[in-house]
């Protein structure tokens, strides 16, 4: 027989509130250490979400610099050892994203002390931002666009800068719909009517939101505006436009290049096409 023993060593982040009656006092092998190493790396520690347990001012910079790099690129390894350069905000999929991102505590960490100044707290939660980090990823990357060039500044939520919205006030949503608004080409025209979108509703690129049609006779003016409501789960095709006053159901799917006239009822998974509603 064959018997292994682990030996647990403590870490040693710090003397404990009882340390003085041990004579443990300015224990604290993990912050010493961080306080010589500029740049320390530590991916175990990392994948446990304990990298932040020792904040020194070196470690701080060096994070939040690792942060701002996580943003843009990520390096993805193929077959053969070929090396790839990937665009990290279009390129990867959700799921590499989500992977990705989960193990980035200190990127969390710094995008929610950051990010409230910006955006309205009320929509950095959610799935995008509790269960992965890619929803801070959005934040910085429609930051400069967003804030500073302002495309959508008064938007209070992260909007990719090649979309339009609005009104943020006649736009009704769940925070766990953010992606309905980082994706590409979409347009939420709603200055004269609100746009309500269900949640779990999936909204395809170049996508058109149009509450208000323009007047005939004077393309200066526009018409009264009309409510858009998209039930639960519903899934919009890419370049379709949904006109003013339609109501879907849920579980609508409108097929990719459609235009919306009529409002469909609350029957699952139907597919309107060119005005027509078909199985």
């Amino acid at each position: 027989m064959q018997s292994l023993f682990y030996v647990l060593d403590s870490l040693g982040i710090g003397a404990m509130p009882d340390a003085e009656a041990f004579g443990d006092v300015g224990v604290d092998t993990f912050g010493h250490i961080a306080d010589t190493v500029k740049a320390m790396e530590t991916p175990n520690l990392k994948k446990l979400g304990m990298l932040n347990l020792h904040p020194t001012k070196d470690m701080l910079l060096a994070a939040f610099g690792a942060a701002i790099k996580d943003v843009f690129f990520v390096v993805s390894v193929k077959q053969k050892r070929e090396f790839c350069w990937r665009f990290f905000t279009f390129s990867s999929t959700l799921e590499e994203k989500g992977e990705m991102l989960l193990e980035r505590p200190v990127f969390s960490f710094f995008s929610k002390l950051i990010m409230p100044l910006f955006y309205d707290k009320k929509f950095l939660r959610g799935r995008w931002f509790e269960e992965s980090s890619l929803g801070w990823t959005w934040c910085w990357r429609n930051l400069w666009m967003q804030k500073v060039k302002g495309i959508n500044r008064d938007i209070p939520f992260p909007v990719f800068f090649r979309n339009e919205v609005s009104s943020a006030e006649n736009l009704v949503f769940d925070p766990d719909d953010m992606n309905d608004f980082n994706a590409f080409g979409c347009y939420f025209q709603n200055f004269a009517a609100k746009i309500v979108i269900g949640k779990g509703s999936y909204i395809a690129p170049n996508v058109g939101l149009v509450t208000a049609n323009h007047v005939l006779t004077d393309l200066e003016q526009h018409q009264p505006g009309k409510d858009i409501v998209l039930g639960k789960n519903c899934w919009i095709g890419m370049n379709s436009t949904v006109l003013p006053g339609v109501v879907l159901g849920d579980h609508t799917v409108v097929g990719a290049g459609s235009v919306v006239t009529k409002s469909v009822s609350v029957r699952p998974w139907k597919c309107s096409r060119r005005q027509t509603t078909v199985c």
